[in-house]
């Protein structure tokens, strides 16, 4: 279960990449949708027009913003996990334990982050990792 550890990480990395990408596409799309709305709405002179697409493209600005955020626990874990720091495997596990949530892409990779890092033999690279020797 030891060479999985590396796959692991890098599937972290591809999973964070994918948050950062949707969260970018959703922020684009609410503000560009707002855009449109509040040029509508101030070119026709419909106030509630207006208004409501600034709301959306503010809105759709801290959801997006919200997601890509979401992102970054995955790249630390990703990099806590490649370094076989002990704090990376909690994270990883958390993250893993997380993404369950997100089917069907996310909980593939929680199930087989929770299968590879609660390992026991796992669990030994990740304790002897930073430990330096008396030589």
């Amino acid at each position: 279960m030891v060479k999985h550890i590396d796959i692991l990480a890098i599937l972290f990395f591809v999973w964070g990449g994918f948050q950062l990408f949707i969260g970018v596409v959703l922020a684009l799309i609410y503000v560009g949708f707002g855009a449109v709305m509040g040029i509508a709405g101030g070119v026709g002179g419909e106030e509630e027009l207006l208004i409501t697409g600034v709301l959306m493209g503010g809105l759709g600005a801290v959801v997006g913003i919200f997601v890509m955020l979401f992102s970054l626990p995955s790249f630390a874990a990703g990099i806590g996990i490649r370094r076989r720091r002990p704090w990376g495997r909690i994270v990883g596990i958390v993250v893993g334990a997380l993404a369950l949530t997100s089917v069907p892409l996310g909980t593939a990779l929680g199930v087989y982050a929770l299968v590879v890092l609660i390992d026991k033999d796992v669990g030994e690279a990740f304790s002897t990792s930073g430990l330096v020797s008396a030589e």
